[in-house]
């Protein structure tokens, strides 16, 4: 049997964590209530064991990952993972604010940067 590794995260919102897995590649996942994702295995049998986010008390999702995925889905990928959440709730707070993206441009470093306009209404 493989051991479980926990992993906290501060993402709150299944949608945006659904959209921010789907970036990184992951694009087989169920969703079978509001407080769990389960990671499916694709194509290349990634992952190779249990890999699910399950949503705490205080409402933040944890991470659940075997060792056997530990390689892949490492604190690295945990980052990228929480930069593409970040950026699916800033996009849908500005839509939500009559804003709309003019350009979107990535440095080499990862960070992303958008020009906004509000739109009148």
């Amino acid at each position: 049997m493989s051991h479980i590794s926990t992993i906290l995260t501060k993402l709150v919102s299944v949608q945006h964590i659904v959209k921010a897995l789907e970036d990184m590649g992951i694009l087989k996942v169920a969703v079978p209530n509001d407080d769990e994702i389960v990671v499916l295995p694709d194509n290349t049998g990634y992952p190779k064991g249990d890999f699910r986010f399950s949503r705490m008390a205080d409402g933040r999702f944890k991470a659940q990952i075997t060792d056997f995925d530990r390689g892949r889905f490492n604190r690295l990928w945990f980052q990228k993972l929480t930069q593409r959440y970040a950026y699916h709730v800033a996009l849908e707070t500005f839509k939500a604010q009559n804003f709309e993206m003019i350009e979107e441009t990535a440095e080499r470093d990862g960070t992303i940067h958008l020009t906004l306009r509000r739109m009148a209404g």
